[in-house]
């Protein structure tokens, strides 16, 4: 049995189910096999496992994401107890940021950046 799996610019993609291997037809060309179009018939009705086999129904086109992108050494949590505290100072700046007139310890301007960069209070609950 023979089902169609994917089909693309150069041609048909088929997989054998006796022989256990994919077929490749390139375009233009008719299969030399019989292909079947039910693809329901490919689950084997004496499994007696607790399986669920789900079958792509959907119509259209596929679609590729590709996501390409680095991670900014910038966007990695810094290590802000071993800044001194201009470079701390510089780092708020760099994170548009500005620290209050009022703090002006170390452990205070660290309090700070923590609390504005990496609060946790902002975080929105996406629905599941």
């Amino acid at each position: 049995m023979n089902v169609l799996v994917r089909e693309s610019a150069t041609g048909k993609e088929y997989w054998d189910n006796e022989a256990k291997k994919n077929r490749f037809v390139p375009h233009g060309i008719e299969p030399d096999f019989e292909v079947t179009t039910d693809p329901e018939t490919m689950i084997h009705n004496d499994l007696k496992a607790n399986v669920t086999v789900n079958v792509d129904m959907a119509s259209g086109e596929d679609s590729t994401v590709i996501n390409v992108g680095t991670i900014a050494a910038d966007t990695i949590d810094p290590d802000l107890e071993s800044m001194k505290v201009n470079q701390l100072k510089e780092y708020a700046a760099a994170n548009e940021l500005e620290i209050p007139n009022e703090i002006k310890t170390k452990k205070e301007i660290i309090s700070f950046i923590d609390s504005q960069l990496f609060s946790d209070d902002d975080d929105e609950v996406l629905p599941v």
